[in-house]
């Protein structure tokens, strides 16, 4: 039943967007988005289980932003998104009394 109902829904999309083709506008806006990490990590020969979840990469976010902006004129539309976000992160964990180990890092992602 919801495969016959795919092609009105989509002819009466088009046809309201006829309508208004030649109004101009602009819309922006921003949003955002939550995740979690999980999976395997190796370093060398050294492989560790990963499992990182929202909570902990919101402690860790040092800046994020996530937006877009939208124009149409006529029949044209010009769209544009923008993400980015910076992570970092450090820890030190004693191995045994003599040795620990030190993890620093850091992520940044930009997408245009």
């Amino acid at each position: 039943m919801r495969k016959y109902l795919i092609l009105p829904v989509l002819l009466v999309c088009v046809m309201l967007n006829t309508v208004h083709a030649e109004e101009n506008w602009t819309e922006i806006g921003i949003y955002g988005m939550m995740a979690a990490i999980e999976g395997d990590m190796q370093v060398g020969n050294v492989t560790s289980d990963m499992d990182v979840s929202f909570s902990d990469i919101l402690d860790n976010l040092d800046m994020g932003f996530m937006g877009f902006a939208e124009h149409r004129r006529g029949k044209w539309s010009f769209i544009g998104d923008a993400v980015y976000m910076k992570l970092s992160a450090d820890d030190t964990t004693a191995v045994n009394p003599v040795l620990s180990v030190t993890f620093d890092a850091e992520v940044k992602q930009t997408h245009c």
